[in-house]
């Protein structure tokens, strides 16, 4: 039934919009229309009806809470587990409910329609705006959620397994460029500040510039050119204009990184001398210790010796005596003394990098020169051979690295060699032409060849090293998150590593570092799990990696009419037209709409509300831009306003569909509810099952003695209609109208018993009596009997003892008198 009503009611057209607000106590107040239903009854049918709704609500609602999630929930509880977990339930929510029972013919359709709007790169593009917003998370977190999300919107199965390896170092420059060029304002791509706010996005000025620029070096002019491409607001006529500012900006942007590059050997350098100068012991700050920690300095910042005259000019006598005041323990003399010494070891390396310079110089020279004696001699045998194997003796007579003499080599002068092999006069036009090449193609090799030292790559695997051999020996299990930037920060300098080394990292060379933890036997998964999190976080940190957008500005949220005036002061006069109007008002309609919070209920309300700008005073903004006549502003500001009405009229008559929608569908399940049977009592049965419980009395309630029915009926009494009627009601599985018959039928069977109980009694009580006075007349003829039997004891006792007394006296008297009688003496 509900099935049928659902797929019948207009549902599928407005799944994302009111129906998301029915929730189950809707339908509790639904089903608990129908007063013969029990509160068991009621929840019945609300657990089957709320299955079925939820099978076409539940694909938006249950996107919407896991939006709200990801938006709201602590940062400590997004880890992977939990957002995998959230990811799980929220793929069985959107999957179609699976029943035994034959679904509705157009169910199916509803359910399709309802996920019409959840299609996955729209889906997608939602959450990372709502992740990449949030200002609480770093960019190693928002790296992590977003490869799952991506996982999850971009395959129908997902991924199962919680511990995903995750890029902790993706372009985040990149990621702010898209979520810009596609979602900004028009006008705010066209006016001329777009150069200023778009150098924002591409530039973090907190940022390694090396990283900066790796990240930047990709987002081409056909990168720019693609996105605003799949703007459907843009007319491809404005896209190159535009495009030409942001390339522009890059360029600029790239142009000041290269800058502030080429100015980080020289910070470093100062850097390192300033933490030597203010750490080491006085025993090393003396000439030939100074000057040794100074050169190894300038080599490891940079091998080419023309630029260390520019890093030992930084080491004046101001700032060195400033550097050395910090230190505190060293008194005014001995702080003379030591600046005195290093100012000497300046002035030393400055001359010996000078000296190194011009022989680096003059070996260049030199080694162009003999080329030409080479090439001149008649003796030689110019193949290409012999060319690059005399290249490499004169190389090696010079005694100078390649890497050094490659800056000094003068360019291949063409004009020059054919002159030296003209003058052989033992070579063909032909083969002058042909040695000419060979010759220019060997010493080019020379100035492209790769340095046998590169120092930037050399300390980027020294890096790598060091960090490698930092995770095989940290104690994983007790070192915390707080202090584990500082431990990584102290070893790095113990190695004399450069952290902004570590921005360099990339997946590639992430993925042996992690497969290095997973394979720690002395930790667990959990521990090394976490232990990967914390490095990551820490390399982020400390190799100064590009941060996102929302966490480099503050952004301001605008209200209406601050949008509405930003349109209207900036938008070029096409834009003012009347085909474009409307789209750009219905844009900051919507907007203003998310900004206060307006659902698509509240939003028909909006149209009623009190004007939200002011006609006069946006007629005059128009008016001075200077490129507006009064006319076509007062034009301008009528259509603004027609469209926010026609706008709000849209959104009401939404609202009443919504309303109408609701109220109809609501009306059939209705119908629906009020048409189910219930099963009926068997009151004959409850009425015999009472007796039963209670008493009966042919079963024997007469051998009960009296005290037992007088407490059986004092029970039964106390038992009285209100409390059968509150035991009764706590049963969920009656309605009141059940709960009022069964109390009835319960207390006329309880009086019923009362009334039997009390007739047993009597009859129990006229057979004691009759029973007593029986027990009397028969105790009073016993007594009688008894009493004559007694008499007739006594007489017959009586008797004998008087026989017996009688014979003995005659016995005794007689013999006596017999004696006498015979004169027989005794």
């Amino acid at each position: 039934e509900v099935e049928s009503v659902l797929a019948t009611s207009g549902l599928s057209s407005l799944a994302t919009t009111g129906f998301q607000t029915i929730d189950r106590q809707a339908l509790v107040e639904l089903v608990s229309d129908r007063t013969d239903f029990s509160k068991q009854d009621v929840d019945q049918v609300v657990d089957q009806l709320e299955s079925v709704w939820q099978a076409v609500v539940s694909p938006t609602s249950a996107i919407t809470d896991f939006e709200t999630f990801l938006q709201s929930a602590n940062p400590d509880t997004l880890t992977p587990e939990t957002i995998n977990a959230r990811l799980q339930q929220l793929r069985a929510m959107v999957k179609p409910p699976e029943s035994t029972s034959e679904p509705a013919p157009n169910l199916s359709s509803v359910y399709a329609a309802s996920m019409s709007s959840l299609e996955p790169a729209q889906l997608f593009k939602r959450l990372v705006r709502t992740v990449r917003d949030r200002v609480d998370l770093n960019d190693i977190d928002v790296s992590s959620i977003l490869q799952q999300l991506q996982a999850f919107t971009g395959s129908s199965e997902g991924r199962e397994d919680a511990q995903t390896t995750v890029d902790p170092f993706q372009n985040t420059i990149r990621a702010d460029v898209e979520d810009y060029l596609l979602n900004a304002y028009l006008w705010a791509l066209t006016r001329k500040t777009v150069k200023a706010e778009f150098k924002d996005i591409l530039y973090d000025p907190d940022a390694n510039p090396t990283a900066v620029r790796e990240q930047l070096l990709p987002l081409d002019r056909d990168f720019f050119v693609a996105l605003l491409q799949q703007r459907d607001d843009l007319p491809s006529a404005k896209v190159d204009k535009i495009v030409d500012r942001l390339e522009e900006t890059r360029q600029a942007v790239l142009e000041s990184l290269d800058a502030a590059i080429a100015a980080a050997p020289s910070q470093s350098f100062t850097a390192q001398v300033e933490d030597y100068l203010r750490s080491a012991v006085k025993t090393d700050l003396k000439p030939a210790t100074l000057q040794r920690k100074v050169a190894t300095i300038l080599q490891k910042v940079d091998a080419n010796v023309q630029h260390w005259g520019d890093r030992l000019h930084y080491l004046s006598p101001d700032r060195i005596t400033a550097l050395l005041k910090e230190r505190h323990d060293l008194s005014q003399k001995e702080l003379e003394r030591v600046t005195t010494h290093l100012e000497t070891v300046r002035d030393r390396l400055l001359e010996d990098a000078q000296k190194r310079q011009a022989k680096i110089e003059a070996d260049a020279a030199a080694l162009w020169e003999k080329l030409g004696e080479y090439v001149s001699d008649r003796s030689q045998k110019l193949t290409a051979r012999s060319i690059h194997r005399q290249l490499k003796t004169l190389l090696k007579a010079t005694k100078t690295e390649l890497a050094s003499l490659q800056t000094h080599l003068p360019p291949f002068d063409g004009a020059t060699v054919e002159h030296w092999l003209l003058e052989r006069q033992d070579l063909s036009e032909t083969q002058v032409k042909r040695t000419l090449h060979q010759l220019e193609k060997a010493w080019n090799s020379l100035l492209q060849v790769p340095r046998t030292v590169d120092a930037a790559k050399t300390g980027y695997q020294q890096a790598l090293t060091v960090l490698t051999d930092y995770l095989q020996h940290l104690d994983g299990a007790t070192i915390t998150a707080a202090d584990l930037p500082q431990d990584l920060l102290h070893y790095l300098k113990q190695h004399h590593i450069n952290t902004d080394l570590l921005g360099h990292l990339s997946q590639h060379d992430w993925t042996p570092i992690a497969d290095l933890v997973q394979q720690r036997q002395d930790l667990t998964e959990d521990q090394r799990h976490n232990l990967l999190r914390q490095v990551q976080r820490a390399i982020y940190t400390l190799g100064k990696l590009p941060r996102r957008l929302s966490l480099r500005t503050k952004r301001q949220t605008q209200n209406w009419q601050d949008t509405l005036t930003d349109y209207l002061r900036h938008a070029e006069p096409d834009d003012l037209g009347v085909d474009r109007i409307p789209q750009a008002v219905q844009r900051l309609f919507a907007d203003a709409q998310a900004a206060w919070g307006t659902s698509h209920q509240e939003a028909g309300t909006l149209g009623s509300q009190k004007p939200l700008f002011d006609r006069t005073s946006l007629i005059t903004l128009l008016k001075d831009r200077g490129d507006i006549t009064e006319a076509d502003a007062t034009r301008v500001i009528e259509q603004v306003e027609a469209t926010f009405k026609q706008t709000s009229e849209q959104a009401q008559t939404l609202q009443k569909q919504v309303e109408d929608t609701i109220a109809t569908t609501f009306d059939k399940l209705r119908h629906s509810i009020a048409s189910l049977p219930l099963p009926e009592l068997d009151y004959d049965r409850i009425k015999q099952d009472l007796q039963q419980v209670f008493v009966d009395p042919r079963a024997g309630l007469e051998s009960l003695g009296s005290s037992v029915g007088d407490t059986l009926r004092t029970q039964l009494s106390t038992f009285n209609r209100d409390t059968l009627a509150a035991l009764i009601h706590k049963r969920d599985d009656l309605s009141e109208t059940l709960a009022q018959q069964l109390t009835d039928r319960i207390d006329t069977v309880r009086i019923g018993a009362i009334q039997q109980i009390e007739a047993v009694q009597q009859d129990a009580q006229r057979r004691l009596e009759d029973l007593k006075q029986q027990a009397q007349r028969q105790a009073e003829d016993t007594r009688k009997a008894i009493a004559i039997a007694a008499w007739w004891l006594f007489a017959t006792a009586l008797s004998s003892a008087l026989t017996a007394a009688l014979a003995g006296a005659i016995a005794v008297g007689g013999i006596v008198w017999l004696h006498q009688m015979l004169g027989i003496s005794v």
